[in-house]
């Protein structure tokens, strides 16, 4: 499939912002499909522990943009209160 000139620049430009991320909790959280992958094996395990009774351990993740936010139990819906919506703006069509 080819692209035109516009295109390009937009996929470009949106591949540039999705690293460079949304600020969450003071720090700039890329939104890859890496980030994505991995912040959804988050939610399973948080889920899980919820739905066991079990314990939900703190978990120091890294962004594919190079920062580090420790998620835990009290912030894990406060993070994907503005990671997913950040993320989802880029297939809105």
């Amino acid at each position: 499939m080819k692209h035109s000139q516009a295109e390009l620049k937009k996929i470009v430009a949106r591949a540039g912002a999705k690293l460079t991320g949304v600020k969450i909790l003071g720090v700039m959280c890329s939104a890859t499909g890496k980030d994505q992958a991995g912040l959804a094996a988050i939610a399973v395990g948080s889920m899980r522990a919820q739905l066991t009774g079990g314990v939900f351990a703190d978990t120091a993740f890294q962004f594919e943009n190079g920062s580090e936010l420790t998620i835990t139990a009290a912030n894990f819906a406060d993070i994907e209160a503005v990671w997913t919506p950040f993320r989802q703006s880029f297939y809105t069509p």
